[in-house]
């Protein structure tokens, strides 16, 4: 596995990722907690370009916005965002140049552009035209969605992270307020699931509120801002 290590500027210490376990990092002053928070989640959206958060592999500074997935509400998991459609669109331009799908592309092209002219003589207006196809067109004409049908909040989580280690080389997942939702079994079930897609699972928390489990590391700033390993 890599080695995983998130680092911030106004941090003494760096955190470092565990290899087989997941990290939970607990900010217990609640201002700095919500501003962290708020900072990772404008570098994973893009719309922070601040060096506040790094997150470095094996000594390569990462871009978060491509290698961080931040599960910041699990009941509103957007399967069909902008973004994912727009990486899908981008994934479907790649395919598209393969051989055999260049060739499927071609054939498409050549009925349009006889179906085309077959239209101007039917209505005997002189029409220009650009038969071309790419992939925003047949996403468009496909009216491509993501299925997001799920049985359990667990299985659309995984299935989230599926579809986002697909399109991104994802390293990290960071999920607030976890322990409110699972326990440490399916937390520990969570991030043996990120591991076999590539990415560690790192647990954001206000408060250490339950005992540490065998299959966690803890990971704390406490009130005065002292870093506990």
């Amino acid at each position: 596995m890599s080695e995983l290590v998130l680092y911030h500027s106004s941090l003494t210490e760096d955190i470092k990722i565990p290899e087989e376990k997941y990290l939970t990092f607990v900010i217990e002053d609640k201002s700095l907690f919500y501003k962290f928070l708020n900072e990772l989640n404008e570098l994973i959206m893009g719309i922070n370009l601040e060096d506040s958060f790094k997150l470095i592999c094996n000594g390569n500074a990462l871009s978060i916005e491509k290698t961080v997935l931040g599960l910041f509400n699990i009941f509103e998991l957007d399967f069909n965002s902008k973004k994912i459609m727009n990486l899908i669109i981008k994934k479907l331009g790649k395919f598209l140049t393969e051989s055999e799908s260049l060739e499927r592309k071609f054939k498409i092209e050549t009925e349009v552009t006889k179906l085309l002219h077959d239209f101007i003589c039917y209505t005997n207006i002189d029409l220009a035209f650009e038969a071309v196809i790419n992939e925003t067109l047949i996403a468009k004409i496909g009216d491509i969605k993501v299925s997001s049908i799920s049985t359990s909040p667990l299985h659309r989580i995984c299935k989230y992270i599926d579809i986002i280690a697909e399109l991104l080389p994802i390293k990290l997942v960071v999920f607030p307020f976890a322990k409110e939702f699972f326990n440490p079994d399916e937390l520990f079930d969570l991030s043996k699931y990120c591991r076999d897609k590539g990415c560690a699972l790192v647990v954001l928390e206000n408060k250490l509120n339950t005992p540490k489990s065998i299959n966690e590391d803890i990971f704390i700033i406490d009130r005065d801002l002292c870093c506990i390993f």
